[in-house]
């Protein structure tokens, strides 16, 4: 995987992370719970934010701390695999943890220079 590469995955976890945020905010945690429509489209961003995430090199991992990024693999593979018996109280707490996502993710796309590769929606390339 190329510096290129990860700097687009990370551009659209930032992508994925603002809108799932913007879906959820100002919503109780048992909306997202109830709501079929809304849960989905929650579930499937955290689903794409973990493959996204699997793709962004160590390099780019350590370079972003403060987001855990196993526990975002994780869950999207908890919400593939599992979706029989998926955790709620998980996706509550990676709903919980998307402003602080957001924001390291912008710190880190932020340092990089003019010149670096952008991407305007999420789907990744190939």
């Amino acid at each position: 995987m190329t510096k290129h590469d990860s700097v687009v995955y990370l551009r659209v976890m930032l992508d994925i992370a603002r809108e799932v945020r913007s879906l959820t905010t100002g919503r109780a945690n048992e909306n997202i719970a109830s709501h079929d429509l809304l849960g989905m489209a929650v579930a499937g961003g955290l689903v794409h934010m973990g493959v996204t995430a699997v793709r962004v090199s160590t390099d780019w991992r350590n370079c972003i701390p403060r987001m855990d990024w196993m526990e975002i693999v994780d869950l999207g593979r908890h919400l593939i695999h599992d979706y029989d018996a998926i955790d709620i109280d998980r996706v509550i707490v990676a709903v919980g943890r998307l402003p602080v996502m957001v924001e390291a993710l912008e710190e880190a796309l932020a340092s990089l220079p003019e010149s670096a590769p952008a991407t305007s929606t999420a789907i990744l390339p190939q």
